[in-house]
């Protein structure tokens, strides 16, 4: 019924377009394809993010009636890879994934990591956007997708943060399609190994009060000329070489890392990535912490050369692991409870479905009249009517 309301009562709701538009090969992804394949050297290629102005249209669309707006819309948000493409697979699309999506379920202290606030040195108030880079960084968002026009007052035009922090690789026209795409060379790989750790009491509940501080401190860069925190000037901490990790414990916190003899052979290879399953290859000179930039929560359960160990909370929301000197296999699995308990109330409810369909098949086998023939029934034969 609902299928027959909407192509009837509600087609003009309904907006379709030629499956070849769908099949075409996005422009964005090919200039990303093919700046990796020019710059990037030879070897296994690592997972990276992008990420992607979430609201802005080409200004040429408000001054002209188009006949086939819908087509264009559609190849529009395809080719600057609009985030509710971001599930299809083109080439090696597949290994990018987007930083944040505004409507998406992202979690609460995920969203810390690159929401925009105004300016705090300018003159006038609330007239630049800023957005912290080093979330951004930290997430190995590798490449922008921005808007060409730019508006510094703008939630969604103020780039002025992005273009201080990346370098241009392709644009179009501003009244055409109005994209840019940036590189940035300052993205820290998805998997890392620190052998700085600093302890902070775990977060209870929802309260951004409890945040603040502590956001500040992982985020904060050191004056740039838009962002100040004069009490943090001076102790702004590298998340390259240092983890912020949240343990009941401060004692096995301490206990975590050593002075690495040459920090710059510590290795990290993703050698598999997958949405349920990670692993990565680690190879380092004294104990540390492995930091991966994906999140922390519920369900994930890691091992170290197959031995399972504990899953830390670092820099808020990231998944750490303990590791010793030598080489190892970090394997991370997600595992959720809930869908356990779940498959295996599937299938008690299988099995006692089963069990009840064969009983009553049984019953109502037995409680079946026999079948008789038609002499044993009285019915007079053909021809036995005198």
């Amino acid at each position: 019924v609902v299928t027959v309301d909407i192509a009837l009562a509600n087609r003009w709701l309904v907006s379709t377009v030629a499956q070849q538009q769908l099949d075409a090969v996005p422009k964005v992804r090919q200039i990303i394809e093919a700046n990796e394949a020019a710059e990037e050297p030879p070897g296994p290629k690592q997972p990276f993010r992008i990420h992607r102005i979430s609201i802005w249209s080409p200004p040429g669309w408000f001054g002209r009636i188009a006949t086939d707006q819908d087509e264009e819309v559609s190849r529009w948000e395809m080719d600057t890879l609009q985030p509710k493409y971001g599930l299809l697979k083109f080439g090696d699309l597949d290994r990018i994934s987007y930083t944040i999506n505004e409507g998406a379920m992202e979690p609460y202290d995920y969203w810390w990591f690159f929401a925009p606030f105004y300016s705090n040195t300018t003159r006038e108030p609330r007239s630049i956007v800023y957005y912290p880079m080093r979330g951004f960084d930290m997430w190995g968002a590798k490449y922008f997708v921005l808007p060409h026009a730019a508006d510094d007052k703008d939630q969604y035009r103020g780039i002025r943060s992005f273009l201080m922090h990346s370098r241009l690789i392709e644009e179009s026209e501003w009244q055409a399609d109005d994209f840019q795409v940036r590189r940035n060379d300052s993205c820290f790989p998805r998997a890392r190994i620190v052998h700085r750790v600093i302890y902070r009491s775990p977060i209870h509940g929802l309260a951004k009060a409890d945040r603040t501080n502590r956001m500040r401190e992982i985020l904060y860069p050191g004056f740039d000329g838009y962002w100040l925190e004069r009490e943090l000037e001076g102790m702004v901490e590298n998340p390259r070489e240092v983890a912020w990790i949240e343990h009941p414990d401060p004692g096995y916190v301490a206990s975590l890392p050593a002075p690495a003899s040459d920090s710059d052979a510590d290795r990290c290879q993703i050698v598999r990535y997958e949405p349920d399953r990670v692993e990565v290859d680690v190879e380092t000179s004294a104990r540390g912490v492995m930091v991966l930039a994906d999140l922390f929560f519920t369900g994930w359960e890691v091992t170290v050369d197959d031995k399972p160990v504990e899953i830390l909370r670092a820099n808020r929301i990231m998944r750490g692991v303990a590791i010793g000197p030598g080489k190892h296999r970090v394997v991370f699995v997600y595992r959720p409870l809930s869908f356990r308990v779940g498959g295996l109330i599937t299938l008690l409810s299988l099995a006692a479905t089963t069990i009840a369909l064969a009983f009553s098949w049984m019953r109502s086998r037995r409680q079946s009249p026999q079948a008789t023939s038609s002499s044993d029934a009285g019915i007079p034969s053909r021809g036995a009517t005198d």
